[in-house]
């Protein structure tokens, strides 16, 4: 929050006067130390809404599944069938493509969620309804 404050205050995104930013909180954050340092700096961000919200910044975090990216296409490589295995546990049964990740990052940040501050939303596919 001191990093990123300063440089959203003053800051105006369309007519609703607010500003803000999104955290990725990836499902491997809980199971790997770095992830769960990544996962703490990330939620504690979105748990601090309540400090720079007066100033009209919002602070949102998105929770994204499985997502087909050049990474999980080289693990594929290596692990033939991971991403068939990674399908299956979706309730979609398909992985996410990144722009579906990133348009639920561009609606955070637009005029359409300006009501929204605090939030974690998952673009999962419903693993974790």
């Amino acid at each position: 929050m001191r990093a990123g404050g300063p440089r959203l205050r003053g800051r105006v995104l369309g007519p609703r006067r607010s500003a803000g930013c999104v955290h990725a909180l990836g499902p491997d954050d809980r199971q790997q130390p770095q992830g769960l340092l990544r996962r703490g700096a990330g939620r504690g961000g979105v748990d601090h809404h309540l400090l720079v919200a007066p100033e009209g910044i919002r602070v949102n975090a998105i929770a994204p599944g499985s997502t087909l990216t050049e990474m999980v296409r080289t693990w594929e490589e290596h692990s033939p069938g991971l991403t068939d295995r990674m399908e299956a546990a979706a309730p979609l049964g398909r992985m996410a493509e990144p722009e579906e990740i990133a348009q639920a990052a561009a609606w955070l940040l637009s005029d359409r969620s300006s009501y929204v501050t605090g939030a974690v939303l998952p673009v999962d596919a419903g693993l974790r309804a």
